[in-house]
């Protein structure tokens, strides 16, 4: 999953029938320093992990990896939170 902004795309590497895919954002990514992107699991077992974080180098550019394919939970739906949060030392 991609957000950059207001805009979010999901890539889907190996679709299962009935799967659902979904995202909801709330507010705008920011797209200045001095923020940083904090993440939480609400449900689900899959892995999950911030693989870039937003920056002026990528666009500011948010990517997570999340992995719920695996056999152990298969019915399990992954829900995560990522929320930004100021940074203490960002001035202004």
């Amino acid at each position: 999953m991609t957000i950059r902004g207001e805009e979010a795309k999901v890539q889907d590497f190996e679709t299962s029938e009935g799967r659902q895919l979904q995202v909801e954002l709330h507010s705008i990514l920011p797209s200045k320093s001095g923020w940083q992107v904090e993440m939480q699991r609400l449900s689900g077992l899959g892995a999950y992990r911030v693989v870039q974080r937003p920056s002026s180098e990528n666009g500011w550019c948010l990517e997570v990896r999340i992995q719920d394919d695996n056999r152990a939970w298969p019915q399990e739906d992954v829900e995560l939170v990522l929320w930004s949060v100021r940074t203490p030392d960002a001035s202004g």
